[in-house]
Order: C-alpha cells, then sequence, then structure tokens
C-alpha cells in the first residue's frame, strides 16, 4: 500500500534519506528513523543515481469519472435524511 502524505512529501522524505546516507549516517539508522526497512533506504540510496530516480510520482488507480465540477452539484444528494 501507499505511505501516507502526499507525492511531494514523500519525495521530499526519500531525499532527505539520500542526504542522511551521503552525509555518513547508516541505511539502518536512516530507515528506523523514517519507519521503513532499511532495504527500502538502500533502494532509494540507488534511485537517486538515475535521473528522475527520486522524483514524485502521482497516485496509481483509475482516472476518476467525475469532474470536480458534477461532485459540486451533487452535494446535496449526499446527505442523510
Amino acid at each position: 500500500s501507499r505511505p501516507r502524505g502526499t507525492a511531494d512529501e514523500l519525495e521530499r522524505r526519500r531525499r532527505q534519506a539520500v542526504r542522511a546516507v551521503e552525509g555518513g549516517a547508516s541505511r539502518a539508522t536512516v530507515a528506523a528513523v523514517l519507519g521503513v526497512h532499511y532495504k527500502t533506504v538502500a533502494r532509494w540510496v540507488r534511485a537517486a543515481d538515475r535521473p528522475g530516480g527520486l522524483d514524485a510520482k502521482p497516485p496509481s488507480g483509475p482516472t476518476p469519472r467525475l469532474t470536480d465540477d458534477d461532485l459540486a452539484g451533487s452535494a446535496g444528494y449526499t446527505e442523510l435524511r
């Protein structure tokens, strides 16, 4: 499952982890602080070597069929009576 946070927040966390490892912190220590597995930190460090490897990714899943206007217009229908 996807971790909590916006795509930008998750990207910022990955970049922070890579900077910490590059600064001399162990992968295990960084992982413990962030609450992830040390192999996840190792994967982020490898991904940092690729262009765009740590960039934010949009959430996966189907594209919503309703637009914001559709949802705004249906607000009255969702109320319980």
